[in-house]
Protein backbone atom coordinates (compact mmCIF):
# COMPACT_ATOMS: atom_id res chain seq x y z
CA UNK A 1 0.00 0.00 0.00
CA UNK A 2 1.10 3.55 -0.70
CA UNK A 3 0.43 6.44 1.67
CA UNK A 4 1.07 9.86 0.11
CA UNK A 5 1.00 13.12 2.04
CA UNK A 6 3.32 16.12 1.97
CA UNK A 7 3.15 16.43 5.77
CA UNK A 8 5.45 13.94 7.49
CA UNK A 9 3.32 13.73 10.65
CA UNK A 10 0.24 12.74 8.63
CA UNK A 11 2.22 10.05 6.79
CA UNK A 12 3.62 8.81 10.10
CA UNK A 13 0.17 8.47 11.67
CA UNK A 14 -1.53 6.83 8.66
CA UNK A 15 1.39 4.48 7.99
CA UNK A 16 1.62 3.60 11.69
CA UNK A 17 -2.06 2.69 11.86
CA UNK A 18 -1.77 0.59 8.71
CA UNK A 19 1.34 -1.20 9.94
CA UNK A 20 -0.51 -1.97 13.18
CA UNK A 21 -3.16 -3.57 10.96
CA UNK A 22 -0.52 -5.78 9.34
CA UNK A 23 -0.19 -3.82 6.10
CA UNK A 24 3.13 -3.23 4.33
CA UNK A 25 3.33 0.51 3.61
CA UNK A 26 5.37 2.59 1.19
CA UNK A 27 5.40 6.27 2.13
CA UNK A 28 5.58 9.03 -0.48
CA UNK A 29 5.76 12.75 0.24
CA UNK A 30 4.08 13.83 -2.99
CA UNK A 31 1.49 12.52 -5.40
CA UNK A 32 3.77 12.45 -8.43
CA UNK A 33 6.05 9.95 -6.67
CA UNK A 34 3.01 7.95 -5.50
CA UNK A 35 1.71 7.70 -9.08
CA UNK A 36 5.17 6.70 -10.36
CA UNK A 37 5.56 4.09 -7.62
CA UNK A 38 2.11 2.65 -8.34
CA UNK A 39 3.05 2.23 -12.01
CA UNK A 40 6.38 0.60 -11.19
CA UNK A 41 5.58 -1.58 -8.18
CA UNK A 42 3.88 -4.86 -9.07
CA UNK A 43 1.82 -5.49 -5.93
CA UNK A 44 0.20 -2.24 -4.82
CA UNK A 45 -3.25 -3.11 -3.53
CA UNK A 46 -4.39 0.30 -2.20
CA UNK A 47 -3.32 3.92 -2.38
CA UNK A 48 -4.21 6.39 0.36
CA UNK A 49 -3.53 9.91 -0.87
CA UNK A 50 -4.00 13.37 0.60
CA UNK A 51 -6.45 15.62 -1.22
CA UNK A 52 -4.47 18.84 -0.77
CA UNK A 53 -0.80 18.74 -1.77
CA UNK A 54 1.45 21.12 -3.66
CA UNK A 55 2.03 20.62 -7.39
CA UNK A 56 -0.09 17.53 -8.08
CA UNK A 57 -2.98 17.29 -5.63
CA UNK A 58 -4.84 14.12 -4.70
CA UNK A 59 -7.59 14.71 -7.28
CA UNK A 60 -5.08 15.08 -10.11
CA UNK A 61 -3.27 11.97 -8.93
CA UNK A 62 -6.56 10.05 -8.74
CA UNK A 63 -7.35 11.02 -12.33
CA UNK A 64 -3.88 9.93 -13.47
CA UNK A 65 -4.13 6.61 -11.65
CA UNK A 66 -7.61 5.83 -12.95
CA UNK A 67 -6.70 6.72 -16.56
CA UNK A 68 -3.55 4.56 -16.78
CA UNK A 69 -3.92 0.87 -17.72
CA UNK A 70 -1.31 -0.24 -15.17
CA UNK A 71 -3.02 1.47 -12.24
CA UNK A 72 -6.72 1.85 -13.01
CA UNK A 73 -7.53 -1.33 -11.05
CA UNK A 74 -5.86 -0.12 -7.84
CA UNK A 75 -8.30 1.18 -5.22
CA UNK A 76 -7.57 4.78 -4.23
CA UNK A 77 -8.85 6.42 -1.06
CA UNK A 78 -8.58 10.17 -0.60
CA UNK A 79 -7.99 11.71 2.81
CA UNK A 80 -8.39 15.35 3.65
CA UNK A 81 -8.66 17.85 6.47
CA UNK A 82 -12.17 18.74 5.42
CA UNK A 83 -14.44 18.82 2.42
CA UNK A 84 -17.98 19.48 1.36
CA UNK A 85 -20.43 16.74 0.43
CA UNK A 86 -20.13 17.96 -3.16
CA UNK A 87 -16.34 17.45 -3.06
CA UNK A 88 -16.83 14.00 -1.53
CA UNK A 89 -19.22 12.99 -4.31
CA UNK A 90 -16.77 14.39 -6.88
CA UNK A 91 -13.92 12.24 -5.50
CA UNK A 92 -16.13 9.15 -5.57
CA UNK A 93 -17.31 9.90 -9.11
CA UNK A 94 -13.67 10.01 -10.23
CA UNK A 95 -13.12 6.52 -8.88
CA UNK A 96 -12.07 6.92 -5.25
CA UNK A 97 -13.25 4.02 -3.11
CA UNK A 98 -13.60 6.25 -0.05
CA UNK A 99 -12.92 9.72 1.32
CA UNK A 100 -11.58 9.89 4.87
CA UNK A 101 -11.62 13.11 6.87
CA UNK A 102 -8.64 13.75 9.15
CA UNK A 103 -8.22 13.01 11.89
CA UNK A 104 -9.23 9.45 11.17
CA UNK A 105 -8.68 6.50 13.47
CA UNK A 106 -7.32 3.03 13.09
CA UNK A 107 -10.96 1.87 13.08
CA UNK A 108 -11.65 3.95 9.95
CA UNK A 109 -8.71 2.32 8.18
CA UNK A 110 -9.72 -1.14 9.39
CA UNK A 111 -13.21 -0.56 7.97
CA UNK A 112 -11.73 0.61 4.68
CA UNK A 113 -9.55 -2.49 4.41
CA UNK A 114 -12.49 -4.75 5.21
CA UNK A 115 -14.68 -3.00 2.64
CA UNK A 116 -12.03 -3.90 0.06
CA UNK A 117 -11.92 -7.48 1.35
CA UNK A 118 -8.42 -6.92 2.71
CA UNK A 119 -8.78 -8.46 6.17
CA UNK A 120 -6.55 -6.64 8.64
CA UNK A 121 -4.41 -8.80 10.90
CA UNK A 122 -4.07 -6.37 13.76
CA UNK A 123 -3.45 -7.17 17.38
CA UNK A 124 -5.81 -4.37 18.43
CA UNK A 125 -8.97 -5.50 16.66
CA UNK A 126 -11.23 -4.20 19.39
CA UNK A 127 -9.36 -0.96 20.03
CA UNK A 128 -11.08 1.83 18.07
CA UNK A 129 -8.71 4.61 19.12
Amino acid sequence: MIVADDIATNRFVAAGYLRALGVEVIEQENSADAVRMAREAPNIDLILIDRHMPKTDGIQALKQLKSHPATRHIPVAIFTGGLSERDRRHCLSLGAVDVLVKPFTIAHLRDLLRSLEMEPTDACATNDS
